[in-house]
């Protein structure tokens, strides 16, 4: 079972039961698309780093913050240089100008602490800020 859960309000906004031999991953696409999102913010674990679903999640207009492991090596590796870098020049808090970022089906421009994942290197688009337009 996959469910949505309103934080504020303490709700369980809708749910998804997962599949026979499925998991997660087919079933987060179709409850986020009967949710109104626009200008929520998304929260998924691991599993929700994928496409479909953050595609899902820009077409819906709401901001996603989603784990990235290990196991997604490319991804990983450049968030944690990114991250890396933002130390070093102290970034933090810090304005940067717009940046767009892409993915398969949908184009968003965002203000972000750190610059925009390399889209064409990266497993998934992970990585969208939480500063509205």
């Amino acid at each position: 079972m996959v469910s949505a859960w309103a934080q504020q309000q303490g709700l369980v906004l809708g749910q998804r039961k997962v599949e026979g031999k499925s998991n997660e991953i087919t079933a987060i696409p179709e409850l986020l698309k009967v949710l109104y999102l626009k200008g929520a913010i998304v929260t998924i674990d691991a599993i929700g780093c994928q496409k479909e679903i953050v595609s899902t999640i820009i077409e819906k207009k709401a901001n996603y913050l989603i784990t990235v492991k290990k196991n997604q090596r490319l991804l990983y590796e450049e968030i944690e240089a990114l991250f890396k870098q933002a130390l070093k020049t102290d970034w933090a808090g810090g304005k940067l100008p717009s940046m767009q970022a892409k993915t398969n089906r949908a184009r968003s421009s965002r203000n972000s602490l750190l610059p925009q994942l390399n889209q064409s290197r990266s497993s998934a688009n992970c990585s969208r800020n939480l500063v509205p337009d």
